[in-house]
């Protein structure tokens, strides 16, 4: 979710999610005096894929508001679960990951702050038990399977996800 205040001085408010996870702030915030943007992101992606997603609307939405001096203003951003990771690959200007080289999109200069809402950033217990317990061509056979459902998903959801979201079309 993102906000614009309609004041010399404007903030915003960013959500990779629909505001079902934040009931009520799109409300409050529009309340009082903010323009509200939500921005999607492909549900089942890895986070490079993810942020840059992020990225693309960020631009968008920069573009279409400036402060007071004309220039766009930096973005105050608020995200549920994995979307705070992906806000934090979004402003990381490092790479990160042992297995992979996923880099860090260097937004840091565009942002103000970042509220993180049940984000795993230590990441998930449930994840690392399921991974820890399962032997490794059972694991492997799970994997294949969740990778599979999250393509399906994906042919289904991606045409969605790689269009701009009608709040930041406005």
């Amino acid at each position: 979710m993102m906000a614009k205040k309609r004041s010399p001085t404007n903030r915003f408010r960013f959500n990779t999610y629909s505001t079902f996870y934040f009931n009520g702030v799109k409300k409050y915030l529009e309340n009082h005096g903010f323009e509200v943007y939500e921005v999607e992101t492909t549900p089942y992606a890895d986070l490079q894929t993810r942020a840059n997603q992020l990225a693309k609307q960020v631009d968008i939405i920069r573009k279409k508001t400036r402060g007071s001096h004309g220039h766009p203003v930096k973005l105050n951003l608020i995200a549920h679960s994995m979307g705070g990771l992906d806000c934090r690959l979004l402003i990381s200007n490092n790479t990160t990951g042992d297995r992979d080289s996923v880099k860090g999109l260097g937004y840091a200069d565009k942002v103000n702050s970042l509220t993180t809402v049940g984000t795993p950033h230590c990441g998930s217990r449930i994840a690392d038990r399921f991974l820890n317990d399962i032997p490794g061509p059972a694991q492997e056979a799970w994997a294949t399977l969740l990778n599979l459902a999250g393509s399906i998903y994906n042919d289904v959801y991606l045409p969605r996800a790689n269009e701009t979201p009608p709040s930041v079309k406005n």
